[in-house]
């Protein structure tokens, strides 16, 4: 069933709320649910202590376009408190998302840039700017902002399996298989790509039950992926092998 996960923020954050899809198969199940604390936009917070007033104002703006989806919207404000705080760091990381999720790739690359600058030493950051640079296929820059993002200790699956998908699209095989494993082990069992990819690299390797088990991951994760059919003669074939 579908269940709610509500975290109280506190002070200093926003309450957090998100919904987690729960099958009903029997046993103990364990299931990662990424929560993203957002700051309360107030002068009272000890984060923006520094932030002028008109910079605060335009954040604040931008905070409820966001909760009601418009990016847009969220994207005009963002930009007006960065032109009055340049520093504005996390006004800085909440544009680069925002020109992500309006799939600007080229806009999200140049604010987590400038984020990298302001904050070198945060991995979220790199991790970002890595996300943004893969998506340009510019897959040299990618690799070095995302092991950066690892070298910072990053938590979680995501750098891991950007840094497969970005050895899989330079044909580095054996690391790409290292970093969908790490991906998948660090909480990113429900990656659909990650074991499908990794299906592809356990048969390129003749560990046929290998590959089966994970093909038959990927497909519960996404049944109705375009290539259900074919995977599942491929899951065939390669069990028969066994």
């Amino acid at each position: 069933g579908s269940y709610s996960v509500v975290v109280n923020g506190g002070k200093e954050y926003e309450t957090a709320r998100e919904s987690v899809q729960i099958g009903r198969e029997g046993g103990t199940r364990s299931t990662q649910v990424t929560i993203q604390l957002r700051m309360k936009a107030d002068a009272s917070n000890p984060a923006f202590a520094n932030v002028p007033p008109a910079a605060l104002s335009n954040y604040q703006k931008a905070t409820e376009a966001m909760k009601k989806g418009n990016s847009k919207s969220a994207v005009e404000f963002l930009n007006s408190a960065i032109a009055a705080y340049p520093n504005f760091t996390i006004a800085l990381h909440d544009l680069g998302t925002q020109y992500m999720m309006m799939k600007d790739m080229n806009k999200a690359a140049e604010t987590f840039e400038t984020l990298v600058k302001l904050e070198p030493k945060d991995p979220s950051a790199h991790l970002s700017l890595g996300i943004a640079l893969f998506n340009l296929k510019k897959f040299d820059d990618a690799e070095a902002q995302l092991r950066e993002a690892l070298n910072l200790n990053s938590p979680g699956p995501t750098a891991h399996y950007y840094l497969g998908l970005t050895y899989v699209s330079t044909k580095r095989y054996e690391e790409s298989q290292k970093e969908l494993e790490a991906a998948v082990a660090n909480g990113g069992e429900n990656l659909a790509l990650a074991h499908k990819y990794l299906g592809g690299l356990y048969m390129s390797s003749k560990k046929n039950q290998q590959a089966a088990d994970e093909l038959e991951k990927y497909l519960k994760l996404d049944p109705k992926a375009p290539d259900a059919d074919r995977i599942k003669g491929t899951i065939k074939d390669l069990r028969s092998k066994q």
